[in-house]
């Protein structure tokens, strides 16, 4: 049997499914929507994250309601598999420093700044997966590129399963994106990069 793998945009339709990857474990309560929203300090964020999560998850929803595109969910047989955090550059608040670089193509270029798999889906290749049928997707909404964050190896070793979230570097390098520099938030703790691959 033949198994369907699809990628659909996060809509009110799906939203309970982006819910059910968003709500619990360590990074529960952030619903991807740091990076959408300007706060005064990262000890006011994690106070919201703890606090206030609907908050949080109704700026996502107000996102999607609005038309912006704030991400993919993955289907592999019509079962969920994960979901991606992936907006043009241009429309990702915390990637003001990114979109001064890509001036113009900031619009053209998106940005992935989570993945979250089901646990049932960790640890096998799905990331690979996912990123491939995404540069498929990009293509369609003609994007030219698509960027993503990945803590490095060091990092990874280091702190563990706290830095997955963006996904990792051997899944961004097999779905064929290459190194082009250090992210610019890269530190000696947690040394970051930008993987990005043309579509």
């Amino acid at each position: 049997m033949t198994r369907k793998f699809e990628l659909k945009t996060l809509s009110p339709e799906n939203f309970a499914d982006f819910e059910k990857l968003t709500v619990g474990g360590k990074h529960g309560g952030c619903y991807c929507a740091f990076w959408h929203q300007k706060f005064n300090s990262i000890e006011e964020w994690h106070q919201r994250e703890r606090e206030a999560p609907e908050k949080n998850r109704d700026c996502m929803r107000q996102r999607v309601d609005s038309g912006f595109h704030v991400g993919v969910l993955a289907y592999e047989s019509g079962k969920l598999v994960g979901w991606v955090s992936v907006s043009p550059v241009a429309e990702v608040y915390w990637a003001w420093r990114r979109m001064a670089v890509l001036a113009e193509k900031a619009r053209t270029t998106a940005c992935i700044t989570c993945i979250a798999l089901a646990p049932e889906f960790r640890g096998k290749g799905y990331q690979k997966t996912i990123l491939k049928n995404l540069c498929e997707y990009g293509r369609r909404l003609a994007w030219e590129a698509i960027e993503g964050y990945p803590f490095d190896c060091e990092a990874v070793e280091k702190l563990g399963a706290d830095v997955h979230w963006p996904g990792l570097i051997k899944g961004f390098s097999e779905a064929g994106f290459v190194r082009v520099g250090p992210h610019w938030l890269s530190n000696d703790q947690a040394p970051r990069s930008i993987f990005s691959v043309g579509l």
